[in-house]
């Protein structure tokens, strides 16, 4: 008999892989980014989705729980040094796309799910203005909160 199958009181168990960094399954939320960070009201003001410094940042922050919180600060810390009103959007936009190789150096030393990976290229995708910038930044914050509550 399998021994790593009974139990030491002659039981059957089924044996369990332990959840790690690489073995856990994930997928963004559905319909994550379908319609952008914005909506439009009736009277055509433009406003921030709730659901992203809310029910998405919460998904996401599950995601991501492998992930030490110090290991994500970091990549906050640069948006919010670029989060200034006098730099021209490219340069924040670069501040942006500079999370996607810090994502990747996370997954690879084993310090972050590749979902991880994931989500900062599906928001790259969508960031075309400063409103959305700065939705994705609150978006972040957000979840860094999340993140912080377990």
């Amino acid at each position: 008999m399998d021994d790593l199958n009974v139990s030491t009181t002659g039981e059957s168990v089924t044996e369990q892989t332990p959840t790690t960094i690489e073995t856990l399954p994930a997928a963004l939320p559905d319909n994550y980014l379908a319609d952008g960070y914005h909506a439009v009201t009736e009277k055509g003001v433009r406003y921030r989705r709730p659901e992203y410094v809310d029910t998405y940042a919460r998904q996401i922050a599950a995601l991501l729980a492998p992930m030490k919180p110090s290991d994500f600060n970091p990549m906050l810390r640069e948006m919010k040094r670029s989060n200034k009103g006098t730099l021209p959007f490219e340069a924040r936009q670069t501040a942006a796309y500079e999370l996607r190789p810090a994502a990747i150096s996370l997954v690879r030393r084993k310090r972050a799910p590749k979902i991880l990976i994931d989500f900062i290229e599906a928001n790259l995708a969508v960031i075309s203005t400063d409103a959305d910038w700065t939705a994705f930044y609150r978006h972040l914050l957000s979840i860094q909160g999340f993140m912080s509550e377990g």
